[in-house]
């Protein structure tokens, strides 16, 4: 007998223009009748059947028995080598693959809860991954597309709703590197950023739906460096500079025209200086000066820059969370279902 995982059903949360109908599902490997066969565990000569049980589930597995060293007192070595098939508590697959000499080898398949596909690719003789790694979503929908080598991620890595890419880049010895650019749902450029070694790491650049860019800027070694504009629809927008993630420099408040309305400077995150406000003539209107972020004379101008967005502290929202791919090693949770891309959808 032979247990069968069906292939079917079609769940997807809705986020942000990422529609039920603009997802494809990709077809899984089958037997002729759309389902997946699920192999007995049928032990290689010289191994033993096993099974253990945990609240995860159950695993079918081989093992071989080592032999005995007399210089240690306890059972002889036991090792898992052969098939291995893991079973949700309700009796349903949650991953099959062989083992050699300890290590999974070969191809893996890995399921959700509901029998969809969660993830699929090769383990090295060491049990690292190689080679082409899909994950799916529940319900059978492709979620990412990735590449190892000597079970690092190398080179391209994509994060995919329906036919559309919502985010992609690429790795470099296991870790981010390069350009990545994250997309809106429903099409066009959400973010752009610039990493290295991991770390955000060169220019930032983020946009509306419509397209206009309302952000622009640069990390180094993944803190906020250098000249940082924000701008707002009715075309009022600010610069403000950047030294190790805190203002430090020059800030200046602009009119849809160009004029400039407020500015002044920083040091080390705290007001330090001389501050000036102008009316619309370009004349001074209010004056202040600080030192250490507080007022030594003339007039405060605080609730003005509160007024006029200096807390808007916005940055490149690139992290892990809405990137990180499954382990190079092992497997993913029984179950697990870490929707990656309703996270990218839901971010923006």
């Amino acid at each position: 007998m032979t247990a069968r995982i069906a292939l079917a059903a079609c769940s997807l949360l809705v986020a942000h223009g990422c529609a039920q109908s603009d997802t494809k599902s990709s077809p899984a490997p089958s037997t002729g009748d759309g389902v997946l066969e699920v192999p007995e565990v049928v032990c290689p000569s010289g191994t033993d059947l096993q099974t253990r049980t945990s609240s995860t589930g159950t695993e079918t597995y081989c093992v071989r028995t080592l032999p005995q060293n007399p210089n240690v007192d306890v059972g002889p070595p036991r090792i898992q080598t052969g098939p291995s098939v893991t079973r949700f508590p309700g009796g349903k697959a949650s991953a099959f693959g062989e083992y050699a000499d300890g290590f999974k080898t070969g191809t893996w398949h890995y399921f959700h809860l509901d029998g969809t596909r969660l993830a699929e690719g090769r383990y090295d003789a060491k049990g690292g991954r190689v080679g082409v790694w899909n994950e799916w979503r529940s319900g059978g929908k492709l979620r990412t597309e990735a590449t190892y080598v000597d079970a690092r991620l190398e080179g391209p890595w994509r994060n995919v709703w329906g036919e559309r890419v919502v985010g992609e880049g690429a790795f470099k010895e296991g870790l981010p590197s390069g350009t990545w650019t994250s997309h809106f749902c429903t099409g066009g450029v959400h973010e752009t950023v610039t990493l290295a070694e991991g770390k955000l790491d060169g220019p930032c650049s983020r946009f509306e739906a419509t397209g206009r860019k309302y952000l622009d800027g640069a990390y180094r070694n993944g803190k906020k460096s250098g000249v940082w504009r924000q701008s707002f629809s009715n075309g009022v927008h600010f610069e403000s500079s950047w030294a190790d993630d805190a203002r430090d420099g020059l800030f200046r408040w602009f009119t849809a025209d160009g004029k400039v309305t407020m500015e002044g400077s920083l040091r080390s995150g705290k007001l330090d200086g001389r501050w000036v406000m102008r009316d619309a003539a370009g004349d001074v209107g209010k004056e202040g000066f600080y030192e250490d972020g507080q007022l030594a004379r003339g007039t405060d101008v605080t609730n003005e820059l509160k007024l006029n967005g200096y807390e808007s502290n916005a940055y490149c929202a690139y992290n892990l969370q809405g990137f990180t791919p499954l382990p190079s090693t092992g497997g993913p949770a029984a179950g697990a279902d870490p929707d990656l891309t309703t996270v990218v959808c839901d971010r923006f």
